[in-house]
């Protein structure tokens, strides 16, 4: 297999064509760059008349295009999406609905009332790398595949051109460039997952949780940031969402191009059915469902290991919260116990003090009453009934439990017995 110069991948429109030469059975490709004004004479140029079926046994025309991150709407001019609808039968109402819908697949009719036309459209999640949407239309009478590629960033793009180069020998399918997409949009999910159970390992780690995830064991940190970690979790929990719309997405993709792969081989429109390049293909497109389910499956446990993280920092927080609170509550115990010291002799010396003290410059006998000793008979004993008041509530406050469980014990054994 033979190929043309490798291409320096600027951005922007980039033309890619593979073709397998009729005389020679060599297989070709050319990558061009393009600008918006080029569209239309590539798209006339890849249908016009001295391209003779005769000299090609398949051929693929992919124009890829990375502008709809900077514009609003389609990436083409008017001018390229009436050439992309006339030559290549991709309706515009495709070329402009691939970038509203997200995680879907469809197929349309490129020719009405031409059976050996067929097309469908695909839509990646968004907000993702490999963001990519792509309408592809097939006629399967001249074995030649037309798509558009649309969302892709330019180191994407190039990832994509050396997947094409790479296995060209599969381009004669026109599921190929679908399959390519969804292979090499694999590593987002996988990328996720990984930075998700690395986060949610060193929170296990930090609460003392990973005791059998550990072979030397938990390494808790007695002073864990709990605020920090529930936030972590939060932001884990989020993206873990994100990461289950964009597998439930790419497995809707895959499940799509598989049904066409079996309608194929139902009606026999499969090309070269049975060999080799063909059970390849379908063996990537396996890969690829595996692989997806594998990290759907790795997202179910991330997702049930940080439900169980946030109820221990939960806990963890309670039992904090307990701590202070029984703190706190020893403190406004010491203080009313203070009070209650103080309290009664207040109330008394407020009581008797005009007569039990004399300081006024007129008088001339004692200062000190011979009733004093009143005072501290009278405060002593409302002192001494305040403690005994409130000792004795406290110590029927804490058997009343204990008397429940007997209680408790007491009726099961009967029942039991």
């Amino acid at each position: 297999m033979k190929g043309s110069e490798e291409p320096a991948h600027l951005g922007g429109f980039t033309n890619v064509q593979v073709w397998e030469d009729s005389f020679e059975g060599q297989i070709y490709h050319h990558v061009e760059d393009l600008g918006e004004e080029d569209i239309p004479p590539v798209c006339r140029r890849a249908t016009d008349g001295s391209n003779s079926n005769d000299r090609y046994r398949w051929r693929l025309n992919l124009l890829l295009s990375s502008h709809h991150r900077k514009r609003m709407g389609a990436p083409f001019s008017e001018d390229a999406m009436e050439a992309l609808q006339y030559f290549w039968r991709i309706p515009k109402r495709h070329a402009r609905a691939v970038l509203h819908i997200s995680g879907s697949a469809l197929t349309f009719a490129p020719l009405y009332g031409n059976p050996d036309w067929s097309g469908f459209l695909l839509r990646g999640s968004r907000s993702w790398n490999w963001s990519y949407g792509v309408v592809i239309s097939h006629d399967k009478k001249a074995l030649t595949t037309y798509g558009i590629c649309i969302g892709l960033s330019v180191e994407e793009t190039s990832q994509l051109l050396d997947y094409i180069i790479n296995a060209k020998h599969l381009a004669k399918s026109r599921l190929f460039v679908p399959i390519a997409l969804a292979d090499l949009s694999l590593e987002v999910s996988q990328n996720f997952n990984q930075g998700h159970r690395k986060n949610l390992g060193d929170i296990q780690a930090c609460l003392g949780n990973d005791v059998y995830l550990s072979s030397h064991g938990s390494k808790s940190q007695p002073d864990i940031d709990l605020g920090e970690a529930s936030r972590k979790l939060t932001g884990v929990t989020c993206s873990s969402a994100a990461v289950t719309a964009l597998v439930t997405g790419h497995l809707n993709i895959v499940g799509f191009l598989q049904e066409q792969v079996s309608k194929e081989q139902y009606r026999g429109e499969s090309l070269h059915p049975g060999t080799i390049d063909s059970l390849e293909l379908e063996e990537r497109l396996a890969f690829v469902h595996q692989c997806l389910l594998v990290e759907k499956r790795t997202n179910v446990y991330i997702k049930e290991a940080i439900q169980a993280q946030v109820q221990a920092v939960y806990s963890l927080i309670g039992q904090k919260e307990n701590e202070l609170n029984l703190m706190y509550g020893s403190d406004m115990r010491t203080i009313a116990i203070v009070t209650l010291i103080f309290l009664p002799g207040t109330f008394v010396a407020t009581l008797f003090s005009a007569s039990f003290w004399n300081f006024g410059p007129s008088n001339t006998g004692p200062i000190v009453s011979k009733w004093v000793w009143l005072y501290w008979v009278i405060t002593g004993l409302l002192t001494v009934t305040v403690f005994v008041a409130w000792r004795g509530k406290w110590l029927k406050s804490m058997r009343w439990p204990f008397t429940i469980r007997k209680m408790e014990t007491l009726i099961v054994k009967e029942v039991t017995d």
